[in-house]
């Protein structure tokens, strides 16, 4: 039972079961990853059915994960997120990585710096498929918020001034007197 278990792991849900709260930091060293310290308090949580102490995990290692999303020590975090085959035990810490990738994906999927992701992203079981239906989902909703946007817009013709295309919303005055790029005063549009 709690011999199988980590020492600091231990410590830490102890002191949550007295403070509400644990340390998640020590001293810096290459081998101490906080985060990965979250996702083994959460999966004692889950072993010992502390559930607040679990949200408590997930909760801190977004915020951690959010300060290194550009590091090797977030793109490690897949790995023993994804390594296990219960999808619903982990799900909590599956959704902070992915609303992390996804916020900063532009880079993680482009830039140098997001090499290392890429790689072992590419090779975690059943993330890349979560981001990306993440991603395609994000942008569907996005174009259909353009279209809806455009929809309720009516193009009045280009300024003979600074030539830009005057819209305006449904339910305003499509009579403007002036263009709201230069402000020349002309007459309807």
């Amino acid at each position: 039972m709690l011999e199988d278990d980590e020492e600091d792991v231990v410590a830490a849900a102890v002191a949550y079961l007295y403070t509400m709260d644990y340390e998640d930091a020590r001293a810096e060293s290459e081998s101490w990853n906080p985060m990965l310290h979250n996702i083994e308090i959460h999966t004692f949580a889950d072993k010992y059915n502390i559930p607040a102490l679990g949200a408590l995990a997930a909760a801190k290692l977004y915020e951690q994960a959010e300060q290194k999303w550009n590091t090797l020590e977030f793109a490690e975090l897949i790995y023993p997120i994804y390594a296990n085959l219960d999808t619903a035990r982990e799900q909590n810490l599956r959704d902070a990585v992915l609303a992390i990738a996804e916020k900063h994906s532009n880079a993680l999927l482009t830039e140098k710096s997001g090499e290392s992701f890429r790689a072992i992203a590419g090779e975690a079981r059943g993330f890349g498929i979560e981001l990306a239906s993440k991603l395609a989902l994000t942008l569907e909703k996005q174009r259909l918020e353009s279209e809806t946007q455009r929809a309720n817009e009516v193009d009045l013709g280009c300024c003979e001034s600074c030539k830009e295309m005057i819209t305006v919303k449904c339910g305003e005055d499509c009579t403007i007197g002036y263009c709201p790029s230069c402000g020349t005063k002309r007459g309807d549009y």
